[in-house]
Parts: C-alpha cells; sequence; structure tokens
C-alpha cells in the first residue's frame, strides 16, 4: 500500500513539473514522419542493396510497390548514364539512394594512406558532385567491405551525411564454409538489432549480410524479424543483386518477398535510410 502511494506520488509531481512518462516515445516520435499505414506495429526493417545492380534493382520494383516498402540503394562506379538513370527512378519511387565509392575502396586503409582530404576529392566527390549537380538526394553512404574507422565516421558526417552503414560481423564472407563453427542463430544475437529508440543519436547503422556465401538461413531470417517485431528493434540487412538465381552474395526474389510479406504481416516499417529523422 505505502508503495502503491509513494508511486501515485512520484507521477503526481511528476505531472505537476511537465514531465511525462511514455513508454517508447521515441520511436512513436520519428514513425508519425513515416508515410501513412506504414510502421503502424513495432520494429523496423532497414533494407540497402550495393554496387551496381540496376536491373535487377529495377525488375524489383514492382514488388517493393506491392507491400509498400522502401529500400536503400548504395552506387559504386561512376555515375554514369546509367546509373544517373536508375537513381532518379529509385527516388521518384520513394527509394532512397545513397553512395558506396567511386573505385569501392576500403575507406579505413584509403584515408590512413592518402589522408581524409586526398581521399575525399579522389573517392567520394567524383559522385556526390555529378549528384549533387542533377539534384538527386545523397545524405548516407555505405562502406565498402564495412571498413571504417570513428575517424572515416567524423570525416562523412562532416560532410553532411546523415547515416553511414558498417557491419555486425556477424555473417562472415565464407563461400568455402570455413567459418561456421560455433555460430550461433542470428536471431539469438542483440548485436544485430539496434533498439528503435537508438536509430535517431546512433548515425552509424550496422547492417548484417544476407547470401549464400554469407550462409543465411531462411527459418533464421524469419525469426530475427519477428524478434525485431516483438522487442520493437530495427533490423539492418544489407545484400547486392536482386534475381530469381543471383550469384553468391545476391538475394533472391523469393527471400525478398519473404522479408517484405512477413514484415506486412506484422505491420513493421520497412523504410529507407532517408526516411529516418
Amino acid at each position: 500500500m505505502r508503495i502503491r502511494l509513494l508511486t501515485m506520488s512520484i507521477l503526481a509531481l511528476a505531472a505537476l513539473a511537465g514531465c511525462r512518462f511514455v513508454e517508447n516515445e521515441m520511436p512513436a516520435t520519428w514513425r508519425k514522419h513515416l508515410r501513412p499505414g506504414v510502421g503502424d506495429g513495432k520494429g523496423t526493417i532497414l533494407l540497402s542493396f550495393d554496387d551496381r545492380g540496376f536491373d535487377g534493382w529495377i525488375a524489383a520494383l514492382p514488388m517493393f510497390d506491392k507491400y509498400r516498402a522502401h529500400a536503400t540503394f548504395f552506387v559504386s562506379g561512376p555515375i554514369d548514364k546509367k546509373a544517373i538513370d536508375a537513381m532518379k527512378l529509385l527516388v521518384a519511387k520513394g527509394h532512397t539512394v545513397g553512395l558506396h565509392g567511386l573505385r569501392h575502396r576500403n575507406a579505413d586503409k584509403a584515408v590512413a594512406d592518402m589522408g581524409e582530404a586526398t581521399y575525399w576529392k579522389e573517392e567520394i566527390e567524383p559522385q556526390l558532385n555529378i549528384c549533387r549537380m542533377l539534384k538527386i538526394p545523397i545524405s548516407s553512404f555505405a562502406y565498402p567491405n564495412c571498413r571504417r574507422t570513428d575517424a572515416t565516421d567524423a570525416l562523412f558526417y562532416s560532410k553532411g551525411f546523415k547515416y553511414v552503414r558498417g557491419s555486425t560481423g556477424l555473417a562472415p564472407h565464407d563461400p568455402k564454409g570455413l567459418k561456421q563453427a560455433g555460430r550461433r542463430p542470428l536471431s539469438e544475437c542483440d548485436g544485430a538489432f539496434i533498439p528503435s529508440s537508438s536509430i535517431v543519436p546512433d548515425k552509424l547503422l550496422r547492417t548484417t549480410i544476407l547470401g549464400a556465401f554469407y550462409h543465411t538461413d531462411t527459418n533464421d531470417l524469419v525469426r530475427c524479424i519477428e524478434r525485431a517485431h516483438e522487442r520493437d528493434e530495427a533490423l539492418v540487412l544489407t545484400s547486392h543483386d536482386i534475381a530469381e538465381k543471383p550469384s553468391g552474395i545476391g538475394l533472391p526474389v523469393s527471400w525478398l518477398e519473404l522479408i517484405l510479406s512477413k514484415s506486412e504481416e506484422l505491420g513493421m516499417a520497412v523504410v529507407g535510410y532517408d526516411e529516418l529523422p
């Protein structure tokens, strides 16, 4: 009885002081900015695709439309006509486009070898300048091979980038299957998930890569989506091409539909990085 009275007194004092005790207030705050009807349930999926799989990405647009889902597409290499046409179409359909480096250099080594200024001039500006000239919005960068340091993060933030993408390190590139001993199911690894309230202040999004060469277990993938929903977490996932029968680091179309349909079933938001605060 005393404990109950004490609790009521604390809440009353907090109300008088203008304080509010709201569970999960941060996720509710940024979700207000999502498209109507998206993210009505708990949990968030952040899908991204790297390099230059333009044909597969464009072919998958009807499926994204079907599930009212968006993704982020990180482009490497020159921003030439094929890249420009694809990036403009992706943006027009509500997706996010970002950069992945002109020469796909490992940022940690490149900055150490040539310095920040030269790295930025040779690796980032050739892509960024064309996008800015064409008014293609760019605010995110995915590190090639997920190679980064705190210093490289700070460099991108100082240049106005909102988000950079690194790695959870939980699914190693392992085409020969030599690194699987002792691996736990991804759904049991806390490091694969971000509490939704942490997405706003933490601009480094750590991803897990999908594909045959990463030994993705689709049953475990479903459990990951269910966990993200149950615990109101964000699940950051990455692949490369999208195809019926992709190479080892691509995403089969059937896997994409599995992710999108399960997320829709649970009322989870599947959004691009530009839809985050």
